[in-house]
């Protein structure tokens, strides 16, 4: 069972009052659409699997990538699903490859051939932001390649129900290994998408009071095509009024459960990013101190920590992006952070 982080907020108004609050880490999901014949695409894919795919995926970011027709609709993944595929991508109007879209929105990938399909800075714009969802997806093997998926939605802040959020589920393979028909092409691809648990319209979600959750149950059948050890359930809550996704949650993240554990402990972290107001910091170590720099490394603000106070008030900065540099003891680590 993979652990729900939960961090404790506590402001204190007037010295008379507390309110606690929880803080709960939403997910990235790239939604990616790609083709095997696709020359910008096995130009760029080096790079988006070694700068973003391996330092963050299931960590900070869930991917999944659709395969459509175009530029050649010989694409054996497109091949495999074709209705679902079509479906989804009209519902982003896509217009060719590579196009990606993060939480639901677009991410021009720029104009030139090796301009990156992400770039860090614009994943980093992202990062660090919270969700009044939690998605937990589990699911259990049974016989004659039957699975079972349980999905828990848990209402963890205060929630404004709309009647157009959808709960989505899809079946997605993490990797797959084939003989490509020309030399040159990829034979190693990340998180492919196979098919839907329920179809694209997916479920009407009614969120839960605070503090509970709305439980869904799936099953399905691996497909004699697939590998088995490599399949997983994503599943997330969308917007279709403005197509933005609140949260997403996969049952991979299961087995990644120890790799985020070490990470969140390793390395302190602030919260909420991007913020408009105070941020505070988790840290496993006693902090020092938090330096503020603009983009050109003028230091514009700093604090000391002498207590357990672990918050700092940023509200005093215009709107940008800025560094902050987090000194514990013995260790200095540099975040970036989104002033809104």
């Amino acid at each position: 069972m993979k652990p729900c982080f939960f961090f404790a907020v506590f402001l204190c108004l007037c010295g008379d009052y507390v309110i606690a609050q929880s803080q709960n880490k939403r997910y990235v999901l790239l939604e990616e659409f790609s083709n095997t014949y696709c020359p910008p695409c096995i130009f760029r894919h080096p790079t988006f699997n070694e700068n973003i795919l391996a330092d963050y995926e299931d960590v900070e970011v869930l991917h999944v990538s659709y395969h459509v027709g175009s530029p050649i609709p010989d694409d054996i993944f497109y091949q495999a699903n074709i209705e679902e595929v079509e479906e989804r991508a009209n519902y982003y109007q896509i217009q060719g490859t590579p196009t990606l879209h993060v939480l639901g929105n677009f991410s021009p990938s720029g104009p030139s051939p090796d301009y990156d399909i992400l770039p860090i800075t614009t994943l980093q714009e992202y990062t660090g932001s919270i969700s009044p969802l939690k998605i937990v997806v589990e699911e259990t093997t049974k016989e004659n390649n039957q699975r079972s998926v349980h999905i828990e939605v848990q209402t963890v802040n205060q929630f404004i129900p709309s009647n157009l959020f959808r709960l989505r589920v899809v079946i997605v393979e993490k990797v797959v290994e084939y003989e490509p028909p020309f030399e040159g092409m990829e034979n190693r691809l990340h998180n492919i998408f196979r098919q839907t648990l329920g179809g694209w319209e997916g479920e009407i979600f009614n969120p839960a009071k605070v503090g509970e959750s709305v439980s869904y149950h799936y099953t399905y059948s691996i497909d004699e095509s697939w590998q088995s050890d490599q399949i997983y359930v994503l599943a997330f809550v969308q917007d279709d009024q403005n197509q933005s996704i609140l949260n997403a949650g996969s049952s991979w993240q299961n087995e990644t459960v120890d790799i985020e554990t070490n990470i969140l402990k390793q390395v302190p972290r602030l919260y909420p990013n991007p913020s408009r107001d105070v941020i505070f910091f988790n840290t496993d170590k006693k902090l020092q101190s938090a330096h503020v720099f603009d983009m050109q490394g003028q230091l514009l603000q700093e604090t000391f920590f002498t207590s357990s106070d672990s918050s700092m008030d940023i509200r005093n900065l215009p709107k940008g992006v800025y560094f902050v540099s987090l000194q514990e003891e013995g260790r200095i680590f540099v975040e970036k952070l989104v002033k809104w």
